[in-house]
């Protein structure tokens, strides 16, 4: 038996949720990877984002006024045209405020955790070149990274649905999550891939709309509402739903 018709053999054995956790997993690994090298997670839009979120974690507003100015922040890039004065003269942001809103809890805890690494011994942060900055970036990679991991794990649900072939389903979701651009992006506080990820999951559930709960049913209208707030993204991220088995799915239900 060739290794690729075992492998195929054992995925059609394995049970749906532990093949959604394996892909996770597997997305996640490779994408913490490429983390431990440098990169640029935290500069050009990704840095207002997170301004953003900064604002609303630490003053419950989006006037980004004080935190463009704050000299203790992290992030040192100036506002440009990245935020405008608005009503009153109030600096606001231009971005789409939807993933700054929703991740500034996590925004704001990681502000607190990255000046602990100051404790840590002065020798191991000079040869890691760890500082503040650098631990930051590092736990707002980690937030997306656990986003990215998701998005693989629904598109597996999303293609398994289609096809009825966990095998193929398990290949493609791999394929289409360790590849450009989920993987460039998969690491950055940016709005494309929690949005595919918003849209894979309505996607996915409007079928049951006619026989689910009114709840569910609310829920499911919240979420097409959210969509809104991601809107710099959106166009990209349903190009790239359209071309995954959710795209067919939803054409072949139109």
């Amino acid at each position: 038996m060739s290794f690729a018709r075992w492998v195929s053999t054992r995925a059609e054995r394995m049970s749906p949720r532990r093949i959604r956790a394996a892909i996770a997993a597997t997305t996640g690994l490779l994408l913490f990877g490429l983390i431990t090298h440098g990169h640029y997670a935290a500069s050009g839009d990704a840095v207002h984002y997170l301004i953003v979120a900064h604002s609303v974690a630490f003053d419950g507003d989006l006037d980004v006024a004080n935190d463009y100015a704050d000299p203790a922040r992290l992030l040192n890039d100036p506002h440009d045209r990245h935020a405008l004065p608005g009503r009153n003269g109030v600096l606001r942001p231009v971005h789409d405020v939807g993933l700054p809103v929703l991740a500034a809890p996590f925004v704001g805890l990681a502000y607190r955790l990255a000046p602990l690494v100051d404790r840590l011994p002065e020798s191991w942060r000079r040869k890691t070149k760890l500082n503040d900055f650098v631990a930051f970036r590092q736990l707002t990679s980690l937030l997306m990274i656990a986003v990215t991991a998701a998005l693989a794990a629904s598109f597996f649900g999303a293609s398994w649905r289609l096809t009825g072939m966990k095998a193929a389903a398990l290949g493609w979701a791999l394929l289409w999550a360790l590849s450009p651009p989920i993987q460039t992006h998969g690491y950055l506080f940016l709005t494309e891939i929690p949005t595919a990820l918003l849209a894979l999951t309505i996607y996915m559930r409007l079928d049951s709309v006619r026989t689910s709960s009114t709840a569910r049913g609310l829920l499911l209208g919240v979420l097409t509402g959210l969509l809104s707030s991601f809107t710099s993204a959106t166009s990209d991220s349903c190009s790239c739903s359209r071309s995954s088995p959710c795209g067919a799915w939803a054409a072949r239900h139109a």
